[in-house]
């Protein structure tokens, strides 16, 4: 890749995507650049140290581990400004309990509505519909990835709609839910926390004091000006 010249609101997916063709292959310009712990060029200050304390604060235990998949998360993701992290970080925790929870509790009106693709990921992701797209998109990423699914010649293996149980198991958890906050949610962030839950998670029960509540928590933690 020839010198790139960082403008603001960059992220390592555009600059891939305009530079490589593929916005699959930022983890190329993270190894290049030396960015091995950085999701956005201009996000750089949300280290680790401020991650674990926007879950700790919530009430959640500390995420051993999970920070370089929040990463990772968040790259894939395409998260652009610095107002959306935390919208994005308060929405993982509150559809997974603090990041420790991949699939919905038995709920008998769930399984009558969406039988075998039920809420499974840190955002919980139901509907075959759902399951489908999601899997038409990751296979190629996948693809350009095996190391992601053990280096496996057979992607059937992974293939989400005849295996929806996949879904709740990282890294799968983590890609399906930056999946669906790229292609459902995002474009309703500009409008604020609220109208992102509403109109973009649309979650069947939207608990919204609760999920307010996380969010200003993050937010705090990641000294970052609220937007509900």
């Amino acid at each position: 890749m020839s010198e790139y010249i960082v403008q603001d609101g960059d992220t390592l997916w555009n600059i891939a995507k305009q530079q490589l063709g593929d916005g699959n292959r930022f983890e190329e310009i993270k190894r290049a650049s030396g960015l091995s712990n950085l999701f956005n060029i201009n996000l750089c200050t949300f280290k680790e140290d401020k991650f674990v304390k926007a879950v700790t604060s919530n009430g959640y235990r500390e995420p051993s581990g999970k920070y370089d998949n929040f990463i990772k998360s968040c790259n894939y993701a395409n998260i652009a400004t610095k107002s959306e992290a935390p919208m994005y970080l308060a929405t993982l925790l509150h559809e997974s309990a603090g990041l420790s929870v991949t699939e919905e509790m038995y709920n008998p009106v769930s399984i009558n509505e969406y039988g075998r693709y039920i809420g499974r990921g840190y955002i919980q992701l139901s509907s075959e519909a759902n399951y489908k797209a999601a899997w038409n998109e990751l296979r190629e990423y996948y693809i350009q990835h095996p190391e992601e699914v053990n280096h496996t010649k057979d992607l059937e293996q992974v293939n989400f709609v005849k295996h929806p149980e996949n879904v709740s198991r990282d890294p799968h958890a983590w890609n399906v839910s930056a999946w669906y906050w790229k292609n459902q949610v995002q474009q309703h962030v500009n409008a604020g926390f609220r109208a992102t839950v509403t109109k973009g998670v649309r979650p069947l029960e939207p608990h919204m004091d609760s999920r307010v509540t996380i969010y200003e928590k993050v937010c705090l933690a990641f000294d970052v000006s609220q937007h509900l």
